[in-house]
């Protein structure tokens, strides 16, 4: 522990053993006491030292204090009520911090060796010969869509820029939108789920493979809002997800192969280094 960060909190235990009379001086540095364990000052984590500093390290201190009270309650129960009866406990300690050990250990050799850079020509590759993982299991729709009041102004000049793909009618359509809609989805460069555009306009009378293959741009109306779709591209459920969807995807599953193909590459080297030492002996035959 720091000099500074021990002092600190040497004097924070000190003043709150001012208000118990009783306080011996063995028990200066002592933090907490449950059953037969005892929490000491030079038993805080080291994250906890650094932060003992200001006005709030008594706070940070009593919630430590507190959450070890309550481990140590329930691990003094736990040891009466399982000792007997899970007699390989200290085979699965053991499992689990070898476990730990080698997570870690990997860990920090694919944040040195690991090639994380997975370029475009990679991706489209995999895609191209893996068609099957990437079979569709919704219909998704490229589209604009507008919600707006029944009594909105200038509605008819509206749809004209909402049809049109030329970039002044869509800047005029995004700042006429700003004052008037009450939901837009302009982002036409993006895939969305059909069973999301549900949500937002009553189509569910109409057949989804049918109404993406049939029309372009649609208008519904109901009791309150008009509602405009223009559908820029659609692909049906079972058939191949865009790549543009996949990308992501893709990229985790190449990292991961990476990742599986280093570890037999160390491992092997490894083995192959300890058996060239004598450091492993077989005694079964």
């Amino acid at each position: 522990m720091g000099i500074q960060a021990r002092a600190t909190l040497v004097m924070l235990i000190m003043l709150a053993a001012c208000s118990s009379p009783e306080t011996t001086k063995e028990e200066e540095g002592t933090l907490a006491r449950v059953y037969d364990r005892v929490l000491t000052i030079d038993d805080l984590p080291s994250d906890l030292r650094s932060k003992a500093k200001g006005n709030d390290s008594l706070s940070l201190l009593k919630v430590y204090v507190n959450n070890w009270i309550r481990q140590q309650v329930s691990l003094h129960k736990a040891k009466e009520n399982l000792d007997e009866e899970i007699p390989d406990i200290e085979a699965k300690v053991r499992d689990y911090r070898n476990s730990l050990l080698i997570y870690e250990y990997q860990r920090a050799l694919f944040e040195q060796l690991l090639d994380t850079t997975v370029d475009m020509r990679e991706i489209l590759d995999y895609y191209e010969k893996n068609p099957g993982n990437f079979e569709l299991k919704r219909n998704i729709v490229r589209l604009r869509y507008v919600k707006l009041p029944l009594e909105a102004e200038n509605m008819n000049k509206a749809k004209k820029w909402f049809v049109s793909n030329d970039a002044s009618d869509q800047f005029k359509l995004l700042d006429y939108c700003n004052q008037f809609a009450v939901n837009t989805y302009l982002d036409q460069d993006s895939w969305l789920s059909f069973e999301d555009l549900l949500k937002e306009i009553p189509l569910s009378q109409y057949n989804q493979e049918h109404f993406l293959r049939t029309n372009k741009f649609v208008e519904l109306k109901d009791n309150d809002f008009v509602y405009w779709l223009y559908i820029h591209a659609f692909r049906i459920k079972n058939s191949i997800s865009p790549l543009e969807m996949e990308q992501e995807r893709i990229r985790s599953i190449i990292i991961n192969k990476r990742k599986l193909q280093l570890l037999e590459e160390v491992e092997g080297s490894l083995f192959k280094d300890a058996e060239s030492k004598n450091e492993i002996q077989w005694f079964i035959d």
